[in-house]
């Protein structure tokens, strides 16, 4: 009978102490689910321009290589087109155009970005 009310004890004592601990981090967790801090921000604009400003450098370059890279498609399609002209090569003559085409909107890239709002 003795044995049996010790394990009883301990038991018992087992479960009360997981039982605090389960209330101790129930309690934790509600008090940070609404915990509510006060964030004071000054002057945000120029926050923003901070962190914005290396991207903004970035995307700067990346529309100068594209409309570089853009402007040297058109010049070569265009020494393709007179290449296809010459030689009366229909074939030649819708690549080149393509590609003059294709050349027109990278180099115009910066005003598309722009004209899309990015």
């Amino acid at each position: 009978m003795q044995k049996k009310k010790k394990v009883f004890l301990k038991r018992r004592i087992e479960i009360e102490k997981r039982c605090q601990w389960t209330f101790i981090f129930l309690l934790q967790f509600i008090s940070l689910l609404f915990y509510k801090s006060m964030v004071y921000a000054t002057d945000t604009d120029a926050v923003v321009e901070q962190v914005l400003q290396p991207f903004t450098i970035v995307k700067a370059l990346a529309i100068a290589v594209v409309s570089a890279v853009g402007i040297i498609i058109v010049i070569k399609n265009l020494f393709s087109l007179g290449s296809s002209l010459q030689q009366q090569d229909t074939a030649g003559l819708s690549s080149a155009l393509m590609g003059i085409g294709g050349g027109f909107i990278m180099a115009a890239a910066g005003v598309l970005i722009a004209a899309f709002g990015l």
